[in-house]
């Protein structure tokens, strides 16, 4: 009993030192007169490990190496080997606790003679008394080593909130009930522009903010909510200057629900602020500069609209002026005819019985004759006159801003080629492949300039060879779903490889500075793609000079801002206009 008892001491006292099982075997050994012993048992975390008589501590051993040990244990009393033991006889017990649980074995070995049966029912009773003890052992020590393990992260983290407390940079602090300041870090003094803790601890926090009501509000809603995050407010320093501020807080409680503390972090976003004002103050001024430049670049279209016109108006004056000068001849005609019918008339009054002599006289079959063939061709004469009027209004008909309404791109062809027509007869013959188009949505005015522009660029491009008979322009439209097309070709030069890059880039011109802007294929481009959402490129014709396609959808979708930006100047085939050779520019325009 004492030995037991010796035991038992050696394994509690001891709950955490691995040797005390070494203790545990010598005393058992003495006692049984044994060579030596092993301790098989399962640790705190029911992982195997072994004692023996031989070494100091005990050691982890494998499962395998385990269930080895305990299944030789189990084999019976004869001559064994285990690990470095050599026995005659053995002597093993296994260990249950007190719940049924396997804790492990006890082997006892000696080689000279066996255990007597004395021997082998006290070590029946040491292991059942000894089984709990180091069951209950295990348990102990598994949770002093948690609690080591638990105490030690917790001194961690606490260094590293002390830590975060104290190098944080953002203002981190904690108020009572009342709202005084019980703590604050170093970055939160420097904020509210205080030398040390002294001058903020005890005092209310609203003394450092620009607005108490909004305070006041901050903890009405600590009070009700229990927190507040992303309150803005704006702390003002003893010196006077301003810092504007991004706090998050939230409340902390006693048992009965009363708060007790306020615990916040403060982030300084003045430079945050400042740049957003920035930006603010130069969208702003982005945007005048917009409403400036569209306003200007109305102007710019209108002007070189009207320079369009006034490049072109010689020729409309000599297209005008070919029936007026018929329309003359025969108003003269006319009027001479309106006299002798006079005369007629005043004879035939006087003298009715010689009516037919009167007829015969005069000619009045031929008056007659003459004055329906004047008036027919008089007839032809307005007619033309009032198509010319009626393309140039069509091509005008935009001022200041877009118009958009239905469009017949047809006929914008037509109105077009009649103002272009004093440009164009001399030079080519124009073929028209009309397809059947639905009206669309769009600035006719504005479409009628790009395909002036286009039109008379071809009419250039074919005048510049100096060939000795006329070119080919066609004119060839077709619907393609929700869209409708037009492609103007030449069998001019085309566009040298070199410019096809720069067609549409801004004043970019390779005429004579009197005679071309460099804008004409660069608002084209803006009108098209940007104000209609429709395409713009340069091909090439097969006629073997260029092509030039417009694409615009039915409903009038005006591009995305920096989508295909005006002047943008297309690559190679996918954007461009038909030209003459070295020179993009349409007329007047570029």
């Amino acid at each position: 009993m004492e030995s037991i008892q010796k035991i038992i001491e050696q394994i509690v006292e001891r709950p955490t030192d691995d040797a005390a099982y070494r203790a545990v075997l010598d005393t058992l050994c003495r006692r049984f007169r044994a060579d030596g012993g092993i301790l098989l048992y399962l640790d705190g975390y029911h992982l195997p490990r072994m004692a023996t008589s031989m070494e100091t501590a005990s050691r982890t051993v494998d499962r395998a190496t385990f269930q080895a040990i305990a299944a030789a244990a189990s084999q019976g009393r004869g001559p064994v080997e285990i690990l470095c033991f050599r026995w005659q006889f053995l002597s093993a017990r296994r260990l249950v606790s007190t719940k049924g649980d396997e804790v492990g074995f006890i082997l006892l070995g000696r080689g000279g003679t066996g255990f007597t049966e004395t021997e082998e029912a006290f070590l029946d009773y040491v292991a059942s008394v000894v089984a709990p003890v180091i069951a209950e052992r295990e348990a102990i020590a598994r949770e002093m080593r948690i609690r080591a393990e638990v105490e030690k992260s917790l001194r961690h983290s606490e260094e590293n909130l002390r830590t975060f407390f104290s190098e944080s940079r953002d203002m981190i602090y904690s108020s009572n009930a009342d709202d005084c300041i019980a703590s604050i870090n170093a970055a939160g003094l420097a904020l509210l522009g205080c030398k040390d803790r002294f001058e903020a601890v005890g005092r209310p926090f609203s003394d450092f903010v620009a607005d108490r009501r909004g305070r006041e509000a901050f903890l009405a809603r600590i009070r009700s909510d229990g927190f507040v995050d992303d309150c803005e407010f704006v702390i003002r320093r003893p010196d006077g200057t301003e810092a504007f501020c991004v706090e998050n807080a939230s409340a902390v409680r006693d048992a009965a629900g009363r708060l007790t503390e306020v615990q916040g972090i403060v982030r300084d976003v003045t430079e945050r602020v400042r740049s957003e004002r920035e930006l603010w103050r130069t969208n702003i001024e982005l945007v005048e500069a917009n409403i400036a430049i569209k306003k200007t670049q109305a102007l710019v279209i209108q002007q070189e609209k009207l320079a369009s016109i006034g490049y072109l108006a010689a020729g409309i004056a000599h297209e005008i002026n070919n029936p007026l000068g018929f329309l003359r001849s025969n108003h003269e005609f006319l009027a001479k005819f309106f006299r002798t019918l006079r005369a007629a008339w005043g004879e035939a009054a006087a003298r009715p019985e010689a009516l037919a002599a009167i007829a015969e006289e005069k000619d009045l079959d031929y008056l007659f004759t003459e004055t329906e063939a004047l008036l027919a061709e008089s007839d032809s004469g307005y007619g033309r006159i009032m198509e010319i009027v009626k393309g140039l209004k069509d091509y005008a008909r935009a001022g200041e801003g877009m118009r958009v309404a239905p469009y017949d791109l047809n006929k914008g062809l037509d109105s077009s080629l009649v103002v272009a027509w004093n440009k164009v007869k001399y030079v080519a013959e124009v073929e028209k492949d009309y397809g059947e188009l639905p009206f669309i949505e769009a600035d006719g005015g504005s479409i009628n300039q790009v395909l002036l522009n286009i039109i008379v660029n071809a009419a250039e491009a074919i005048d510049g060879q100096k060939r000795a008979g006329k070119g080919r322009i066609a004119l060839r439209t077709r619907a393609e779903g929700d869209s409708v097309a037009c492609s103007i070709e030449d069998d001019g030069p085309g566009v040298p490889e070199r410019f096809r890059h720069q067609v549409f880039d801004p004043f970019f011109t390779t005429k004579e500075p009197s005679q071309g802007t460099g804008l004409g294929l660069s608002i084209s481009y803006d009108i098209v793609v940007n104000r209609h959402g429709g395409s713009l490129v340069l091909g090439t014709s097969p006629m073997g000079g260029a092509a030039f396609t417009l694409s615009l959808p039915l409903r009038h979708r005006p591009a995305r801002a920096g989508q295909g930006d005006g002047g943008a100047g297309g690559s190679g085939e996918a954007q461009g206009t038909a030209g003459q050779a070295g020179d993009p520019e349409p007329g007047a325009a570029g």
